[in-house]
């Protein structure tokens, strides 16, 4: 089950709970006022990823772990790397890996042992603003599927507000909560955190699932320098 369907079970759950609020907490307000897609691409210059996601079921481990690292300081000289690998109880069983060399004023796209694709300056920085979002919907403003959150938060958090908590100290979105689903398997037990910048970027999220046959942990953590 991927995260956007977790957030999606959710919802129902936290909408009875909220329903009869009119609006949003001054505190969540202030925070998200913030969130802007543009500023966070110029302050995210370096930065990455990493995604571990933990499923046993039957009495086998399969973890995904994901690393996404970029370098866009000098915009003529994009930095990209993501890497994939997939074990299966303990032992590397796949690995996909993809990355830019810069060589002569050329950019060459490797994929595994496919042969390299000239790229172009462009194309590069498509290849690092998967980062961000890698789907926009309601006409350009929505921009979902990456590590920016601040479009998914600005809609979502009048529903949420109850499950949310603004850490002043530390700057951060905190959304918190757990339910019970049913589901073909029987009941799944979900819980969920993830924390957002003043920017609106993820700075971790966490998600565990347990039912009677599957056991799953999906946790990232971003990275800036």
């Amino acid at each position: 089950m991927k995260i956007k369907k977790i957030l999606l079970s959710l919802v129902s759950i936290v909408f009875l709970t909220s329903c009869f609020q009119r609006s949003l907490r001054e505190d969540i307000k202030e925070f998200v006022a913030n969130f802007s897609l543009e500023e966070s691409v110029k302050a995210y210059l370096v930065a990455g990823y990493v995604s571990e996601n933990t499923v046993t079921k039957n009495g086998t481990t399969t973890k995904v772990i994901e690393t996404f690292d970029f370098d866009v300081s000098d915009v003529r000289d994009p930095h990209y790397h993501k890497n994939v690998k997939t074990y299966v109880d303990n032992v590397l069983s796949e690995e996909d890996d993809e990355y830019i060399v810069h060589q002569d004023d050329t950019f060459f796209y490797h994929h595994n042992d496919d042969e390299a694709e000239e790229y172009t300056l462009e194309q590069c920085h498509v290849l690092v603003r998967a980062f961000f979002y890698t789907q926009v919907e309601a006409e350009g403003t929505y921009h979902i599927r990456g590590q920016y959150y601040g479009d998914y938060v600005l809609q979502s958090c009048l529903s949420f507000q109850n499950f949310i908590t603004i850490d002043q100290e530390n700057e951060l979105y905190i959304f918190e909560a757990s339910q019970i689903k049913a589901s073909d398997d029987g009941k799944v037990n979900i819980h969920q955190k993830y924390e957002v910048n003043k920017l609106g970027m993820l700075v971790t999220n966490d998600v565990t699932m347990v039912s009677n046959n599957i056991n799953s942990h999906i946790h990232i953590d971003v990275t800036k320098s």
